[in-house]
Parts: structure tokens; sequence; C-alpha cells
């Protein structure tokens, strides 16, 4: 199995263990808990988590309301990992069985378990074309008039490539066309580049959870549909 695989082979076992109703404590207090969060490679540090997203780390109704915003796999499982160590160090270890605990940790490990199970694919059929966008904009300082602020790039399956810049001005609806530039590649090549990208997000892959300025955005085109895919959003 691969790593996202791993993952959530840990998150669905312990899930489950987590939504029976038992007084063994000492199930979920198991070292195998430590032992499959350490080959995992999460850290007994919730620091992060809490910085993000404050008292989430501990409270599941404050969870409850940002969970769906949680897409670092990583970041998630560390705080999993040390929630469950501050019950195992504690003098009283059968809180980790209070109901509020216990809805925590099934939240916590429901969205890792989503964040890691297998998509299906939506182009069975192969995709027909895509379109990777990036934008610099933020929600502080404007640009300078005439600063390239987006750039789109477009492949195809015939192997068209175009590179498209855009500009930004103050009294225009939208972005003004700046340069351009486009290529043609083999046909087959691209054909094979646009299967690898679609095997890709379709399968398993993980969003880095990130809080910068812009936003980096990928649309596919099959036969009659569309799927856009948020790589990193502001």
């Amino acid at each position: 199995m691969n790593y996202l695989e791993n993952v959530y082979v840990f998150a669905k076992s312990w899930l489950e263990k987590f939504r029976v109703n038992t007084n063994q404590f000492k199930l979920f207090l198991s070292d195998n808990f430590y032992d499959e969060c350490d080959m995992l490679g999460f850290r007994m540090d919730n620091a992060e988590f809490f910085t993000k997203y404050g008292f989430a780390d501990s409270d599941y109704l404050e969870l409850a309301k940002i969970i769906e915003k949680v897409s670092d796999i990583q970041l998630l499982g560390s705080a999993i990992f040390a929630r469950w160590h501050y019950f195992k160090s504690s003098t009283d270890e059968a809180a980790i069985l209070k109901i509020e605990n216990r809805i925590w940790f099934v939240l916590a490990l429901g969205r890792l378990a989503d964040l890691t199970k297998k998509k299906p694919n939506a182009f069975p059929q192969g995709i027909k074309q895509m379109r990777l966008t990036t934008n610099l904009i933020s929600f502080g300082m404007r640009p300078n008039e005439g600063d390239e602020i987006e750039q789109q790039l477009m492949i195809d399956e015939n192997g068209n490539v175009t590179f498209t810049g855009y500009n930004y001005h103050r009294s225009a609806i939208d972005y003004e066309k700046g340069r351009s530039k486009s290529e043609k590649i083999a046909a087959d090549k691209a054909q094979n580049l646009l299967k690898v990208v679609s095997n890709y997000f379709f399968n398993q892959y993980t969003v880095k959870d990130v809080t910068d300025t812009g936003y980096w955005r990928l649309e596919m085109l099959g036969t009659d549909e569309i799927q856009l895919i948020i790589l990193k959003d502001r």
C-alpha cells in the first residue's frame, strides 16, 4: 500500500473503535496507536493546529465548526496523535471514553479518512484538455497598474499548448490580456501527460493548506463535463 492508503486504513480502523460504546479505555490507549502514528510520520505536537484552529484541538464543538476546512493530512494526524498522548499520559486515562472526547476523535479520524480515501475518476475515458491558472491577487494592497497578476497554461489532447498572462487594470472589469505564447508538442506526449494528471487527481493526493496570497486552480475537461481542482486557495 502507498502512504495515503496506510493513513486511510489507520483512520478507518480507529474510527470504528471510537464509535463502539465500551468502557474498555485501555483499548484506545494501546501502544499500537502510538506505533501506527509514529510509522505514518505524525508528531505528538498540536501547536500548529492550535495556532490555525484554536480550541478545536481539544473541543469537539469547535472542531465540528472547522473540520471541513482541514485539508492538511500531516497537520490533522499530528493533532490526533497529540490529543491521544494527552490521555495516555493523564492520571485519568478513562477520560478518553467521555462522550465529548470520543466525539472529538470520531470527527478528526473521520475527516482523516475522507482526505485519504480513494477518489473515483470522473473521466473514465480520459481528459481532453486541462487549464492551470495561477493568480497573485490578495486581500491586502492592490497590484500596481499593468502588473501581470494571472497566468493560464492550457494543454489539449492534440498537443496544443498555450500560455497567457493577464495584467491588472483598476478601470477594467476583468484582467487585460498581456503576453501570450503558443507551442505544439507531440499528441501522444500530450495525451500521456493528461492521463497522468487525471490518474493523480482522481486517486489520492494531498492539498497543502496554505493561507498566503493568491491561488492555483486546475480545470480538467472531459467529453461532456469539467472538473475543477483547487490546488491552493487564498
